[in-house]
């Protein structure tokens, strides 16, 4: 089942003029934040959304630009799928970024987020039909989809003994941890 937001079905061009409009200033607004400097200490983009939790300083903010070089490039990513219009996802926002937190240090584990409201199809070919989702990806490929309760306990344990089972990397000294 696709991830699907509301649109109207209206034809009317002057609308469609004034969202494309909207559209580009948004896409102008995004291009300016992204060479302002909105990265955090670990050179880890954030969005705003992310910046306004405690410990949401800890989670990469994914999209289409950055997406398969982040799982390529790390061996081991957690991200976690949600939208500005889930109704199940902003509680559990402080959970992931409490669990990113967690994560730091002790794990070799990048903890990152992709938000579907602008990123629909991104989620789509990861094979996301529900929000929230989170996924584990191992050297660029899916290794799990996380099925449990959305506890920050049960979340880091997933992260950390899926690191665990799943760590057989060439690319990172981590290895060694596991």
């Amino acid at each position: 089942m696709p991830i699907k937001t509301d649109t109207p079905d209206d034809d009317d061009n002057e609308d469609d003029d004034g969202i494309q409009a909207l559209l580009l200033a948004v896409l102008a607004v995004s291009s300016w934040s992204s060479t302002t400097g909105n990265d955090n200490e670990n050179g880890n983009s954030n969005s705003a959304v992310w910046q306004n939790i405690p410990g949401g300083r800890h989670v990469r903010t994914l999209d289409e630009t950055n997406f398969h070089q982040t799982i390529t490039e790390n061996c081991c990513v957690l991200v976690f799928f949600h939208a500005k219009w889930c109704g199940y996802c902003g509680p559990v926002k402080p959970v992931f970024a409490d669990v990113a937190t967690r994560l730091q240090g002790g794990h070799p584990i990048v903890v990152a987020a992709v938000d579907c409201t602008d990123d629909d199809e991104l989620a789509m070919a990861c094979n996301v039909n529900a929000l929230p989702a989170m996924l584990f990806y191992q050297n660029g490929e899916q290794a799990v989809q996380y099925q449990g309760d959305w506890s920050a306990d049960r979340m880091r344990l997933f992260a950390a003994n899926t690191s665990a089972d799943a760590h057989k990397c060439t690319k990172c000294s981590c290895c060694v941890i596991f």
